[in-house]
């Protein structure tokens, strides 16, 4: 008999709330000269622009606009003692693709302030502030939504809403293993599904969300998906490359994942790494031959999960 769901750390509930005031949409405008002071790595003057910062809870996002290119990323942030701010990257890009700035897991540490309209970061010891720091931020919005970014290189859709990666922190056990198979259908513009047989769990269905495009350029984009069995749910994300091959193939090949909520019986899976990869046929791309399997024990960071993977 199915069992009823009562999912653990949903990915839809709400992440950890900021101090009072401090999520919005903030805005600054920055020129050669300014970014030229900068002493860190990686950065140069070819990033002046426009940028556009959203803090939404646990959540932010950026874009830079300027006459050579659009660049944009978004990611997890964390609130510590006092003032202090950490930023993890969870996946960046550009227009034109070559001027990506930002990559997976960069991380950039603050002391953050604000009076009135005028956010202030700072750098924090040990941790790389970058251009974030250079000058101060003005708020244009009190309320944080996507919409204020850059229409032309904007994050993927539900960059700023909590997976439920930012609570699940529970570290499995190095035996708890999940791997499942299966053929998906595209079922609306967005939606992929199909049923999927898991050695752990038994035959259930798939169901995956998102943005997929099939293009030359290789995009990234996050996917969220559910996962059903007799015995339960598991929901989770992941962050996805979609790549051509020779032979009439693309691969959908991961760069992070993780199951984000379960249902009471499923806990043990909270969590777990995960990664999906898939094949669609260029003569069929309506339809990906896909499997979602858990990380190598060996392979994690740490052997613990990470909270700022998708």
């Amino acid at each position: 008999m199915a069992t009823a769901l009562a999912l653990v750390a949903v990915g839809c509930g709400h992440a950890p709330e900021g101090p009072a005031g401090l999520d919005g949409v903030y805005r600054l405008t920055t020129n050669a000269d300014e970014l030229a002071r900068i002493d860190a790595p990686g950065e140069s003057a070819g990033n002046r622009g426009t940028w556009t910062l959203v803090l939404d809870r646990a959540r932010f996002a950026f874009t830079r606009d300027s006459d050579r290119a659009c660049t944009w990323a978004y990611g997890a942030l964390e609130l510590g003692r006092g003032n202090a701010m950490d930023w993890t990257v969870i996946d960046g890009g550009a227009t034109p693709p070559g001027a990506a700035a930002n990559q997976p897991k960069d991380r950039y540490g603050f002391h953050w302030s604000r009076y009135r309209d005028v956010l202030t970061l700072s750098a924090a010891k040990d941790r790389p502030a970058g251009y974030f720091a250079v000058k101060p931020w003005r708020r244009v919005a009190d309320t944080p939504t996507a919409k204020d970014l850059s229409r032309r290189c904007p994050p993927p859709a539900g960059a700023l809403e909590p997976t439920g990666a930012e609570r699940a922190v529970r570290s499995p056990a190095p035996d708890v293993t999940i791997a499942l198979s299966g053929d998906l259908v595209s079922t609306r513009p967005t939606t992929w599904a199909g049923r999927v047989a898991s050695k752990q769990l038994g035959p259930g269905r798939l169901a995956i969300e998102g943005e997929i495009e099939f293009s030359p350029s290789a995009p990234r984009t996050r996917l969220t998906f559910t996962a059903r069995f007799s015995e339960g749910e598991l929901r989770g994300c992941s962050i996805i490359a979609i790549l051509r091959r020779p032979h009439g193939r693309y691969l959908w090949d991961t760069s992070g994942g993780q199951i984000t909520g379960t249902s009471p019986e499923l806990r043990e899976y909270l969590g777990l790494p995960v990664g999906t990869r898939g094949v669609t046929k260029i003569t069929h791309l309506h339809r990906v031959s896909t499997r979602l399997e858990s990380v190598p024990a060996a392979e994690r960071e740490g052997g613990a999960p990470s909270r700022d993977l998708c």
